[in-house]
């Protein structure tokens, strides 16, 4: 678990508390002894694997970007990111990964190291002294490869990429050049045992003579084999778009021979071999350990579950919910709100979007209804009942025995809003309609009472509903307004409704509904960002951005939301729910939980958040000893720009700052420290 720092700032309304970070997919494995390192799409998640079939999350590591590769050398992890580069960790600790440094490089994909030297693939490959894994730095670069996947043999680095199985000679580190190219159709793996190669892309598995830089055997794997490991007599090779993995014998490596097969249930990302054990990454899904002991009968004896996009988030009590779209529902325990931690979690049948948690019942809008789950034991959440209807769930509303869907046929032109009678929690009944035509609803407000508001989205239709349900097996349409774009979200307030809009620009419409016969748009605001969700917790109104956080408006005067402040968090804000003076966001691939305090100011330029490698303390304008030379920004803890200054002989003058935490980051983002000004 990777607490965020929590500060009280003067002027600053929104501050970070913690997170509950769910990693995703898995790209590149790595066992070293009973250790499994794999890089997910958050950063590194280290597991004990010594009893394959009860695989245990040791420690994780989040980076500030997407992790494509890790290696492991010493007590020293090297994960390429692809938003800021090499970085390094120590794993001496798993349980606690610490941070050392960075290594500033563009969309790298992967890394391999072999003693003192590290091998970086992006467009370029370059290779990077790790003598002192505190001070990395670049000794030499081979340009335009196009990596993939990296393996190394003798003075060798062979390299898989969209034009086949480049060459790299590394004789000398300092000139590293591609000298030959083998043809083998596009590649995303290469493996190396012995004298030979084994890579796998497109089509087919390939083998390569090394020694002779021939191709010696091949096996049609089918279209789209992402990954592969190879170990002894066995490969494992991971076919993406066919869902499973085919267990090969390449005894003989100019004959590879199928044994088995097992299916993996969504496209298998990457692949290692340890001992009897091949660790399958699935995409957006789970972690698999299968036992190839017998490689005519693999069979998958271990499974983590891995979530992959995170849509909603509701918190009750102690606990809180979340709704991933691959992964199903997560139970996390908020009691300790800065130490949030996963319980327990049940897989759902398809896309959960929505979700709202009422005492120890969890509604869930997903792809084919509505689940209700119990909540009672946090450890083992079950899936009480379900409800199916005709299209997509995109949300739901609950009140007492009634629950309102939001739903939409995909293109959409079509939807409903569906009315379910949910007293009974194991048997919920569909009991009503409300049609749209010519557009789907996409989403609802309702907190009991007469009426509920929809907003709808489609070629033809574009609006703001009023929808009596008093009766809940006859709900029909009151009245409406045009909403001239793409609403995406609703929610109200006393006797105004707010609609979230994506087109034609990003905006808030204010929507007076006092008169439910004549519902009318009062008043606008535009957005600076793509929109995602919207939440009201008067007198605030939220809205969750595509990768620009959680932005506070003032609704106060309801006509005229005043933007207040905005927290940038590290993912896309897909849903959220607000609980006193918290913020609970689905934020893709993490449950962020920010704090409301005080008052304060909006400020134009967000950052990403970067991991911190010192802290100094300081009075305000006293001159402060800095490692960064030349330009760097000044940030404050929400990771937004304060101001830009210029550091003059490893010195920063630091004038006319409000109490707090500030980070000092050099404009190539190389280097970083945490100042907190008293």
């Amino acid at each position: 678990m990777n607490v965020l720092l929590a500060v009280l700032m003067v002027g600053q309304t929104i501050e970070p508390v913690s997170a509950a970070v769910f990693s995703g997919a898995d790209r590149k494995l790595v066992v070293v002894e009973d250790r499994l390192y794999t890089a997910c799409e958050r950063g590194l998640d280290i597991f004990d694997v010594a009893v394959p079939e009860s695989i245990a999350l040791l420690g994780r590591f989040d980076t500030p970007g997407y992790a494509y590769g890790c290696a492991v050398s010493d007590t020293f992890a090297y994960i390429a990111d692809n938003y800021s580069g090499l970085i390094v960790v120590s794993v001496a600790d798993p349980a606690d990964p610490v941070y050392i440094t960075t290594l500033a490089m563009s969309s790298i994909q992967e890394v391999v190291v072999r003693d003192t030297l590290a091998f970086c693939g992006s467009e370029d490959l370059k290779v990077v002294s790790i003598a002192d894994p505190a001070n990395p730095y670049v000794v030499g670069t081979a340009s335009g490869v196009g990596v993939y996947r990296m393996a190394l043999y003798d003075t060798l680095c062979l390299v898989a990429t969209q034009q086949g199985l480049k060459v790299v000679s590394i004789a000398d580190p300092a000139h590293p050049a591609v000298t030959q190219t083998v043809e083998t159709g596009w590649l995303r793996d290469v493996q190396v045992q012995d004298d030979y190669a084994y890579a796998c892309g497109d089509t087919e598995l390939v083998v390569v003579d090394v020694k002779n830089l021939v191709t010696v055997g091949r096996y049609d794997a089918g279209y789209l084999s992402f990954a592969l490991a190879v170990q002894d007599s066995i490969a494992v090779v991971c076919r993406g778009q066919q869902m499973n993995v085919h267990v090969l014998n390449v005894s003989n490596p100019a004959s590879p021979v199928l044994r088995g097969t097992f299916s993996t249930q969504n496209g298998p990302q990457g692949a290692v071999m340890a001992g009897d054990w091949a660790y399958i990454g699935v995409w957006s899904r789970d972690l698999l350990a299968a036992d190839v002991s017998d490689p005519g009968i693999p069979v998958v004896r271990g499974r983590v579950f891995r979530p992959g996009e995170l849509n909603g988030a509701w918190r009750c009590g102690d606990l809180a919910v979340t709704a991933d779209r691959w992964y199903g529902m997560s139970v996390v325990d908020v009691s300790d709100i800065e130490n949030p931690v996963e319980r327990g979690h049940v897989p759902l049948s398809g896309w959960p979007r929505r979700i709202m948690l009422v005492e120890s019942l969890a509604y869930c809008a997903e792809y084919n209804g509505l689940a209700i789950v119990s909540v009672a034991d946090p450890d083992n959440p079950e899936v009480l009942g379900l409800v199916s209807t005709t299209y997509y769930s995109y949300e739901v509303a609950v009140k007492d025995t009634l629950a309102l869907i939001a739903e939409r046929e995909w293109n959409p032109q079509h939807g409903n809003l569906v009315v379910v009678n949910v007293a009974d929690p194991r048997h919920p009944q569909a009991i009503g309609w409300y049609a749209t035509t010519g557009g789907g609803v996409e989403a609802v407000a309702w907190y009991g009472g007469d009426y509920a508001y929809v907003v709808s989205q489609g070629w033809s239709l574009n609006e703001f509903a009023i929808v009596n349900i008093t009766d809940p097996t006859n709900p029909y349409r009151v009245s409406g307004c045009n909403t001239e774009g793409y609403p995406i979200g609703v929610d109200c307030a006393g006797d105004y409704a707010y609609a979230l809009m994506t087109s034609p620009n990003p905006r808030i419409l204010v929507i007076s509904v006092a008169d439910t016969l004549s519902p009318s748009v009062v008043g606008s605001v535009d957005l600076s960002f793509g929109p995602r969700a919207l939440f009201i917790s008067y007198p605030y109104l939220f809205v969750g951005y595509y990768y620009h956080g959680v932005e506070m408006f003032d609704i106060t005067n309801p006509i005229q939301p005043v933007p207040v402040d905005r927290y940038n968090t590290t993912g896309t804000v897909h849903g959220m729910h607000v609980s006193g003076n918290y913020i609970y966001a689905a934020d893709a691939h993490s449950l962020q939980i920010l704090r409301l305090v005080g008052t304060g100011v909006v400020e134009d330029v967000p950052a990403r958040r970067r991991q911190p490698v010192a802290t100094s303390v300081c009075l305000d304008g006293v001159v402060l000893k800095c490692a960064v030379q030349g330009p760097v920004c000044l940030l404050d803890a929400a990771g937004r720009t304060v101001r830009r200054l210029v550091a003059e002989d490893g010195r920063l003058e630091l004038v006319g700052l409000s109490a707090g935490v500030y980070h000092v980051v050099g404009t190539a983002g190389v280097q970083h420290r945490v100042v907190k000004v008293r």
